[in-house]
């Protein structure tokens, strides 16, 4: 019930700030509760991190933010790391078959090694996956329906 209720907010949120804010979105096809019910369910089925990541110059993936409270955290990792790989499988394009496969078996409990580099220096760090906190659920739901269900405009100056 605690877990709809974020998700209820988050809804709401993101109608608010689509009525105050302008821009042109593509529709979801896909009603809202059935898009929230396949979002809940891709993520609990993914082991969680708890980073937020961009491409690097060198094709590997950089930590731009680590979770407080997060496997991440817990483990050490900081913001400007770049992830090289994780079980042993490169984070480059590729590997883009290989990646997926290895994100398969990313789930909730499970232990994964990443290796990195920190300033120039390679560590290894082994550490156990989470589950996403709620709040950032009901926040990637929130995002979902402004972006893709909620019709805005551009608001005139």
């Amino acid at each position: 019930m605690r877990r709809w209720l974020w998700i209820i907010l988050a809804a709401v949120a993101a109608t608010v700030a689509a009525s105050l804010f302008g821009g042109e979105h593509a529709k979801c096809s896909a009603p809202f509760e059935e898009c929230a019910k396949k979002i809940a369910t891709k993520h609990a089925q993914m082991g969680w991190l708890g980073v937020d990541l961009e491409k690097h110059e060198s094709g590997h993936l950089m930590v731009t933010r680590v979770y407080p409270g997060s496997p991440a955290e817990k483990a050490g990792f900081q913001a400007g790391d770049v992830l090289l790989s994780v079980n042993g499988v490169d984070y480059t394009k590729e590997n883009k078959e290989a990646l997926v496969k290895a994100k398969e078996a990313l789930v909730p409990g499970a232990e994964a090694t990443y290796l990195f580099t920190r300033k120039g220096e390679k560590a290894k760090v082994v550490l156990k996956l989470g589950t996403m906190p709620h709040e950032l659920l009901a926040q990637s739901i929130g995002e979902h329906f402004l972006e893709s269900h909620v019709q805005t405009t551009t608001v005139a100056k």
